[in-house]
This record gives C-alpha cells, sequence and structure tokens, in this order.
C-alpha cells in the first residue's frame, strides 16, 4: 500500500511499516498531529483493492496505544461514487487535505483506466 502524507507529522516508522503490509488496500491518505503528553489525533482515507470502497478511520494515540493499533478499524465505508458526490452527509468529518489528495488519486486512477480502455479498443 502506498502512503500519503497531508497532516503536521509522519508516522513512526514502525507504524508506516505495518500499515505497508496491507495488501488488500492500494492506498492511504493520512493526517496526523502529534500532541502533548503522548497524545495524537488524525483520519485516513484508503481504498480497498477487493471490494473497491473507500475506508475512513480515525486515528490518535495515547500511552496506552498507538496511532495505527488498530488499523483497518473503520468508522466508515462508501463508494467513490459516493465520495465524488458528496451525496452522504458523512463524509463531512474528512478534513479538506485528505479530500484533496484522495481526489487527486481517484482522479488518476480514472485516467489511467480511460487510457488502458482506449489501447484495448
Amino acid at each position: 500500500m502506498q502512503l500519503f502524507k497531508v497532516g503536521p507529522n509522519n508516522l513512526l516508522n514502525g507504524d508506516l511499516e505495518l500499515l505497508e503490509s496491507f495488501s488488500n488496500f492500494s492506498w492511504m491518505v493520512y493526517w496526523y498531529q502529534a500532541g502533548d503528553w503522548g497524545h495524537g489525533d488524525g483520519q485516513s482515507l484508503a481504498i480497498n483493492k477487493s471490494d473497491g470502497l473507500l475506508y475512513f478511520s480515525t486515528i490518535g494515540h495515547c500511552s496506552c496505544f498507538g496511532p495505527i493499533d488498530d488499523w483497518p478499524k473503520c468508522n466508515q465505508k462508501f463508494t467513490v461514487e459516493e465520495f465524488f458526490s458528496n451525496a452522504e452527509s458523512a463524509l463531512d468529518p474528512i478534513s479538506k487535505e485528505v479530500r484533496e489528495k484522495a481526489t487527486e488519486l481517484l482522479q488518476q486512477a480514472e485516467a489511467a483506466n480511460e487510457t488502458l480502455d482506449s489501447r484495448a479498443k
């Protein structure tokens, strides 16, 4: 899985290595901010190769768990069409930075598929 950071802080190397091992996801965009006293907050949006759905998750940590210890525990799943149409208010929690990068990646994938389709004809 490819990882794209759009927030102020990186995840730790161990967290990144664990996320990269999730081969059923194509990519994940994450926004993360480490806080004081061992706390942090963030969110992620990833696309699953198996079902084609986008998985939105909150990521955070405190002294007793890390930001991705229970990832990919998903807060919400939705289709690419729902993401682009913004038909559901459930998409509201997704930050502007995560939305913009995910939109860019989805549009690149769509353009690549159109190119492949035209070559196949």
